[in-house]
This record gives structure tokens, sequence and C-alpha cells, in this order.
């Protein structure tokens, strides 16, 4: 009986360190941020991000700006923030490098203030993406350049940065109903997205690379496959053929 039970106790142990190791993988970048920095005793710490994307996609480029508020924090030695950072920059992992860090102010009065002024540029910012496409269908170099040509007229490669994207004119506007992977948890409604350009390179017959210049809250892996016609228009609607994502970057927040 007891060689029973011991049995039954090492198999509860090695699911429990199974779920750990789940959650542990499932950490994001700001858990991450927000452990070190407590672990350099600084306490009620919150970052805001300027906007998010799914687990799987790579924030490259040019970073994504933050704002980090250190609650209860009365001395003007920032050596355990600084300390915090270069500990993450060294990990060897190197899930995530900050940089260009300025303090902005103090004092609670200063807080929702910010935060406000943050969230509201979230709305007015401009993202490109990378993305590599795969298509049902057999695609050509002639097709990927007729396609261009309708959706190229706003150069990705020269990007400009600091003005306000209704200073160009999209090539397309897109309707999203919320897609069916976030239901549990967006509001069911239906979002009108600008696109401002859109540029396939041709690698092969079912392969492409996608850069995307969009209008931030764009669901990008959506506009890609049509989500079950939930997006319109759609890259698959646009090219008549079928398509998916295999991998997606962001190359530049502004």
């Amino acid at each position: 009986m007891k060689e029973g039970l011991q049995v039954q106790q090492d198999q509860n142990d090695l699911e429990a360190q199974e779920t750990k190791a789940e959650i542990k993988n499932e950490e994001n970048l700001e858990d991450q941020k927000t452990k070190k920095i407590k672990k350099n005793n600084i306490e009620n710490v919150q970052i805001i991000p300027s906007g998010r994307e799914d687990v799987d996609v790579c924030m490259i480029g040019t970073g994504r700006p933050f704002l980090l508020a250190v609650k209860d924090y009365f001395s003007l030695d920032f050596s355990p923030i600084n300390r915090a950072i270069e500990e993450l920059n060294e990990n060897e992992e190197k899930h995530l490098y900050i940089f260009d860090l300025n303090f902005l102010g103090s004092g609670f009065k200063l807080f929702p203030k910010l935060k406000k002024a943050f969230h509201d540029e979230i709305e007015k910012k401009q993202k490109i993406y990378l993305a590599l496409v795969t298509f049902e269908n057999s695609i050509t170099e002639d097709d990927v350049q007729k396609f261009n040509k309708n959706f190229s007229k706003n150069t990705i490669d020269c990007v400009p940065r600091g003005l306000a994207f209704e200073t160009f004119e999209p090539v397309l506007t897109v309707n999203q109903d919320t897609p069916c992977r976030v239901l549990p948890r967006r509001t069911v409604m239906c979002r009108g997205k600008k696109i401002y350009a859109l540029k396939l390179t041709y690698v092969c017959e079912n392969l492409c690379t996608l850069m995307i210049w969009a209008q931030s809250g764009t669901y990008i892996k959506e506009f890609v496959t049509g989500n079950f016609r939930r997006t319109s228009p759609s890259l698959s609607s646009l090219t008549k053929n079928n398509c998916d994502i295999i991998q997606l970057n962001v190359i530049a927040v502004f």
C-alpha cells in the first residue's frame, strides 16, 4: 500500500514540475522585466507597453516603447533600476534588450496624465510587419509584380518617421470582426483599419515574404488568412488564393 502511495506521489510531483515548466515558458516579457526590477529591491512596478503582439511574434528593428512606473519609490538614486536593466540586457537568452530609458518626472498626480497620454499615442501609432506567407496554389513572379503595382504606391522602404498616418492615403481599408482566437477576451465588434502599403517578394511558387505598413491595432494574421471571411478584404481574397502565415515579425513602431 505504501509503495502504491509512493508511486502516486511521484506522479503528482512530476505533474507539478511539468505545470511549473509550462507556466515558466508562458511568462511574457513584461513579467521578465518586472521580476528583474523587483529583484533589485524595488516593489510596486508597473510596465505599460505601447501595444502588444502575440507570443510567437518577434519584436525586432527599432523596438517597442514602454512606460515604467515605480510606485512608493522616493529615492533619487536610480542605480537599482539601472542595475536591473543591465542584468536584463546581459541575459544569455536575449529575450529582450532595453535602451534609451529616460526619466519623465515624479509625483502621484503625474502618472495618470502620463499614462493617458501614452495610451492616446498608441492609437496614433503605425507599424511595419514582415511576414512569411504560404499560398495554397502556385504563384508566379508576374502575379507578385501585379499585386505590388496596386498596393505599393507608398514606399515602405522609406517610411517617413514622426508624421501622422493621416498624411498618407491608405491603399485600402480593412474591416475586421473580432478574430475567433480572441473572442473570449475581446469585445465583439467590427474594427476598420487602414493599410498604407503592401509589398510581396517572391521566394518560390508557394512562398512569399510580405511587408505590411498598417495602422496600429490591425490583426495582421487575420488580414493574411481572412479568418473565415471575418476580415475583408484579406490577402487571401485580394490574391484569390488561400494564404497562411508561417512567421510574423514587427520591424518598426512609430
